[in-house]
C-alpha cells in the first residue's frame, strides 16, 4: 500500500535527516499539489503531523516549505505523507482482520472453549497466519 501511495504522489520518504524544529525538509519526488497537512511517518507508523503551505522541486528532490518547525526529528528513509494513506491502510486491512476474528472466535466457542478466552485469543491466530514467513496458499 505505501509504495501505491508514493507512486501516485501521496507519499514522499526523507532523503536529508532533519532535527526537531528544522523549518527543512528533503524529500523524494512528489507529483501532488503540496498544501495541507501532512503525517510524518517512521516504520509506517504515525510519529506527528507538520502543515505544509507549498513545494520546491531540487532536480530529483522536493522540499516541502513548512508552516511551523518540525515536531519530532527525521531520519533518512522516514516518510511524510497526506494523513489520507493512513485512512486508506486501515480501510483496507482493518475488515479482512475483522471477517477473521469472527471466524476464530466462532471456531473456539464451537469447539467448547469460553468465550472470555476465544475471543482474546483469536486475533493472535489471525496475526500468526498474517506475519509468518511461510504463508498457507
Amino acid at each position: 500500500m505505501q509504495r501505491i501511495a508514493r507512486r501516485v504522489g501521496l507519499l514522499g520518504t526523507v532523503r536529508v535527516a532533519a532535527e526537531s524544529g528544522d523549518d527543512l525538509v528533503v524529500i523524494g519526488t512528489r507529483y501532488r499539489p503540496a498544501a495541507g497537512v501532512w503525517t510524518l511517518y517512521r516504520d509506517r507508523e504515525p510519529v506527528g503531523q507538520v502543515a505544509v503551505l507549498g513545494i520546491a522541486a531540487q532536480g530529483a528532490r522536493s522540499v516541502p516549505h513548512l508552516a511551523e518547525p518540525l515536531p519530532v526529528d527525521l531520519r533518512v528513509g522516514d516518510e511524510i505523507g497526506e494523513r489520507m494513506v493512513t485512512v486508506i491502510v486501515g480501510t483496507v486491512a482493518g475488515p479482512p482482520f475483522l471477517f477473521v476474528l469472527g471466524n476464530v472466535a466462532t471456531l473456539g466457542i464451537r469447539l467448547g472453549v469460553p468465550a472470555y478466552v476465544a475471543i482474546p485469543v483469536a486475533p493472535s491466530d489471525d496475526l500468526s497466519v498474517q506475519r509468518s514467513p511461510i504463508r498457507p496458499r
